[in-house]
């Protein structure tokens, strides 16, 4: 498709994200997530397309205390993570004028994500249990995928002739707790969220502790704006 057509751009939005089932479907997880991204490189070089890409904050450790910023080292603790962080390096090494945008708790109307999953499990019981020290900011896929139009548009990636990494997310740094707090009241729905630590949630798999993204590359490179979370989600609301 790609060869029998002129593309300005090509935006690779397919990932194997199930972080879990990473750890045991590992060779799904490589071919998705890295070997697909090697694939289309290797075509677009060729034809000079411009290659966008989205990559995740599960490449750091969630260690740092502070803001992770762009040029800050990778160090992921998960198979999906280190398979995300490989492609990273790979579209890295490249030299073609691309971008790679790393974004935190995605959410949109479509598809599993957290906002749905408190949705659907507060609805079915008196009480839900989310973890209260992991910390981050929530991605509205609206945001993100309005503000990539508006710069295509305006013909910002222009500016750029070699590989570059960007933070997106929305404004505001939060837990997964009270994300699920601001779910409930925003939904009207009548439902006990109780916070728990990372270990009582006894999952499989690690993941950052610390999932806090610096936006002030974004902002300042393309010049704009990005929402704050919670009128994000208010959005989602009003669009659900």
């Amino acid at each position: 498709m790609i060869n029998n057509n002129n593309y300005n751009y090509i935006i690779n939005c397919s990932a194997y994200t199930d972080v879990e089932n990473s750890e045991f479907k590992k060779k799904i997880a490589l071919k998705i997530n890295y070997q697909l991204v090697k694939n289309i490189l290797q075509i677009i070089k060729k034809k000079k397309i411009f290659f966008i890409h989205f990559s995740t904050d599960f490449v750091y450790s969630g260690n740092k205390l502070s803001k992770y910023y762009e040029d800050d080292n990778t160090f992921p603790i998960n198979y999906y993570g280190k398979t995300k962080a490989m492609a990273d390096h790979l579209i890295l090494s490249s030299n073609m004028p691309c971008v790679i945008f790393r974004i935190s708790w995605l959410f949109s109307k479509w598809k599993t994500n957290f906002v749905k999953k408190v949705i659907i499990n507060s609805r079915d019981n008196p009480l839900i249990n989310v973890i209260n020290n992991q910390k981050g900011s929530p991605t509205y896929a609206y945001d993100l995928a309005s503000c990539i139009i508006k710069i295509i548009k305006l013909k910002k990636f222009n500016k750029i002739n070699c590989p570059e990494i960007f933070h997106f997310r929305n404004k505001g740094i939060t837990t997964w707790f009270s994300f699920a707090k601001e779910i409930c009241r925003l939904f009207k729905i009548k439902c006990k969220v109780v916070p728990i630590s990372y270990k009582e949630y006894k999952s499989k798999v690690r993941r950052p502790k610390n999932s806090s993204l610096s936006i002030f590359k974004f902002e300042n490179f393309f010049d704009m704006r990005i929402p704050k979370w919670k009128d994000s989600l208010l959005h989602f609301y009003n669009n659900k």
